[in-house]
């Protein structure tokens, strides 16, 4: 559902924000951990406006699979490490 911050289940650690309905993502292992708030000058109209180039389910899961992602998608956000201390 719109709004829902979601992570895929697995090794990647993709975590995205859905910006439309994606309840066949459901079925794949999803996992729904939280949700984008309404407020004033924020909420999914701020979401919008981060960056709307690339649309869901056009290559980003084979591009992980391939490890392909910083070619393939050269603007989206990522983090390539994260230690906890």
């Amino acid at each position: 559902v719109e709004g829902t911050i979601t992570m895929i289940a697995g090794t990647t650690g993709q975590v995205f924000i859905n910006t439309g309905d994606n309840r066949r993502l459901d079925k794949e292992g999803t996992i729904p951990f939280g949700v984008i708030l309404e407020t004033s000058g924020g909420g999914m109209e701020l979401v919008h406006n981060i960056y709307h180039d690339y649309k869901g389910g056009q290559g980003q899961i084979p591009a992980i699979d391939n490890h392909q992602v910083a070619s393939k998608f050269s603007e989206m956000g990522r983090i390539d490490r994260c230690y906890r201390k």
